[in-house]
């Protein structure tokens, strides 16, 4: 799920432009709810009218609000609420997020995930990036970050995104490469073993009711 925020006078903005003011004034709670409210009801909506069972919704999690307390209480609400198969749902956390308290972060996600909600590492690559606390994390996917992928020319970035992918493999974790955007990345890609994609190479952010229509192409 990407959030956009329809500006009465600037039109349509981008998350680099707001997402920082409301972690500041602790909007980010109020941001991250609706978020999560939003992607449950569609999820919602797309088990009612599509055939296709190979969708999910991915939502980045602030900081801020995986380390609130009542973010898990107010999960299991929306899912309740909506009725959704909760393993459709991945929660996507930066690495800072997970290690500034890894044990509690370790029992919030084993929480969820017994409710059959998925988690990825978001961004991996630029943070703390540690063999030893990717063994101890109960995720399911890491996602390199776009910036070694969009510049995958560059010798240095092939050998990063080659030893992030075996670290994947290591853990019998999924990875995902952010920031596809040409054959010749998704090439390399593939031919090391890159489990998912996802860049304007495929398309470019779109509207539910969009997005919705691509389902039902498929």
């Amino acid at each position: 799920g990407l959030i956009r925020w329809n500006h009465p006078t600037k039109g349509i903005l981008l998350p680099d432009t707001f997402l920082d003011i409301a972690n500041d004034t602790k909007l980010i709670h109020e941001i991250g709810n609706f978020v999560i409210d939003g992607a449950c009801k569609q999820l919602s909506l797309w088990e009612n009218e599509l055939e296709n069972p190979n969708y999910s919704i991915s939502i980045n999690i602030s900081a801020h609000q995986f380390q609130k307390r009542g973010f898990t209480a107010y999960l299991k609400e929306c899912i309740g609420k909506y009725n959704i198969d909760a393993s459709r749902l991945e929660l996507e956390l930066l690495e800072d997020t997970l290690i500034k308290d890894m044990d509690r972060a370790i029992k919030k996600i084993k929480g969820l995930k017994s409710l059959g909600i998925k988690f990825a590492i978001d961004d991996f690559g630029t943070g703390y990036s540690s063999m030893t606390y990717l063994q101890n994390l109960p995720v399911d996917n890491i996602k390199i970050d776009r910036s070694f992928i969009m510049d995958i020319n560059n010798q240095s970035n092939q050998e990063i995104v080659k030893m992030i992918i075996n670290f994947a493999k290591i853990f019998n974790l999924t990875v995902t490469a952010e920031g596809v955007e040409n054959e010749y990345t998704l090439k390399f890609l593939k031919e090391h073993a890159c489990d998912m994609y996802q860049g304007y190479y495929f398309s470019r952010p779109l509207p539910a009711d969009e997005i919705t229509q691509l389902l039902r192409e498929e």
